[in-house]
């Protein structure tokens, strides 16, 4: 198997669909198990203190972060990324979730200094009906993304600069999430009379763009409950 080409997929049920249907073709497939849109961001990815606060913010412990998210992107994490491959592949759906974290990566490699190939798929993923399609394939620079990465993630602000259609529109959609008569929360409000079950499961029905899992929105639904 070569390893000249390095395949970063959105999380681990895309890396499962693939490997069940033994769709993996030739290089290096990684999940990235994260949720870059949750959560306070106070550095660039995968510094030291990067790695010490995500584990706070997704509740769980250093260890269990480790197992479920850094220890499957070692190759991506331990590696001479520009000795060990030509291109980099990553597999990312339109949704707010999925693009905050292709920003994340895509400022790693900027600051990993990646120079070689990278191609972003624009994917379309239905694993109940077992659809996956391709949209769109963009070859992209890594060069600048830091900065973006800084200004969306860290600061809450829309960058000056001009990017694809499909992660301004994330971006627009994650900075919506901190506005105090955010969509969701004004939804959940008026739907306070349902069991958090009911409410998460019509949340993810109504607010495809923002992708997010039944796990964020019972959070929400929580915090709601409480203020």
């Amino acid at each position: 198997m070569s390893n000249t080409s390095l395949h970063i997929l959105n999380g681990q049920c895309l890396y499962d669909y693939l490997e069940t249907n033994n769709l993996f073709k030739e290089g290096i497939y990684i999940p990235f198990n994260e949720a870059m849109c949750v959560g306070k961001v106070t550095d660039l990815p995968f510094t030291s203190s990067f790695i010490a606060e995500r584990p706070r913010v997704h509740h769980v412990t250093a260890s269990d972060y480790e197992a479920i998210t850094l220890n499957p992107l070692a190759p991506l994490l331990q590696t001479d990324l520009k000795k060990h491959f030509d291109e980099i592949h990553l597999y990312f759906d339109q949704d707010m979730f999925c693009q905050m974290n292709l920003l994340t990566l895509l400022a790693y490699l900027d600051t990993m200094h990646f120079t070689g190939k990278v191609n972003f798929h624009l994917i379309y993923t239905d694993f109940i009906n077992k659809d996956l399609q391709t949209i769109q394939i963009y070859p992209l620079s890594c060069s600048g993304y830091a900065d973006i990465y800084r200004k969306v993630l860290m600061e809450k602000e829309i960058p000056s600069v001009p990017l694809m259609p499909v992660l301004q529109k994330g971006i627009r959609l994650y900075l919506n999430t901190f506005d105090d008569n955010w969509e969701v929360l004004t939804f959940i409000k008026e739907h306070k009379d349902l069991s958090d079950r009911k409410l998460a499961a019509l949340l993810l029905q109504t607010f495809t763009a923002y992708g997010l899992g039944d796990v964020q929105y019972l959070d929400l639904i929580n915090k709601v409950r409480l203020n």
